[in-house]
């Protein structure tokens, strides 16, 4: 399970041990019920079997039962999508963990062909006042999307 940097050859109990523990409780902290929050809470299903556990992970991946290899590749495909949502939402909750009382934890993550870069970072109310007050005196209201876009990536860019 390289996908959730864990030893390809973990026995199917120990990796869903490692699994339900890494990401229990994340569910609360997004807002996607169809995808990643019903994928945490399959990976939390304590009451099947490990065969029926796995099947269960494989069928939500695949959008219904892997027979006979069908749906392998969507399931492939999703699977990595979501091992990296959930690391990104593992790491999040722990940044947000170890944040001052009143910061909100974001994780900030730009992609493009230059490469990629990703950053944490804490905002308090104070910061929030000021960086409204900023936007306000550049009266964005009469920017168009494709400009406040550019703004975005420039500004992220001098991060």
């Amino acid at each position: 399970m390289s996908d959730f940097d864990l030893p390809e050859d973990s026995e199917l109990n120990q990796l869903r041990r490692q699994l339900n523990q890494r990401y229990a409780g994340l569910e609360k902290y997004t807002i996607d019920e169809q995808g990643l929050k019903a994928f945490i809470l399959r990976l939390q299903n304590n009451k099947d079997s490990d065969q029926a556990w796995l099947k269960s992970v494989a069928a939500f991946l695949g959008s219904g039962p892997l027979i006979n290899g069908k749906n392998v590749a969507q399931a492939e495909y999703r699977l990595v999508e979501i091992a990296c949502r959930l690391k990104e939402l593992a790491l999040v909750h722990a940044e947000q963990l170890k944040a001052d009382k009143g910061s909100q934890a974001t994780l900030i993550r730009m992609v493009s062909e230059h490469g990629e870069c990703s950053q944490v970072v804490y905002l308090t109310d104070e910061l929030k006042k000021q960086a409204n007050a900023k936007i306000a005196e550049l009266k964005l209201n009469d920017v168009d999307k494709a400009l406040k876009q550019a703004m975005l990536i420039q500004l992220m860019n001098a991060l």
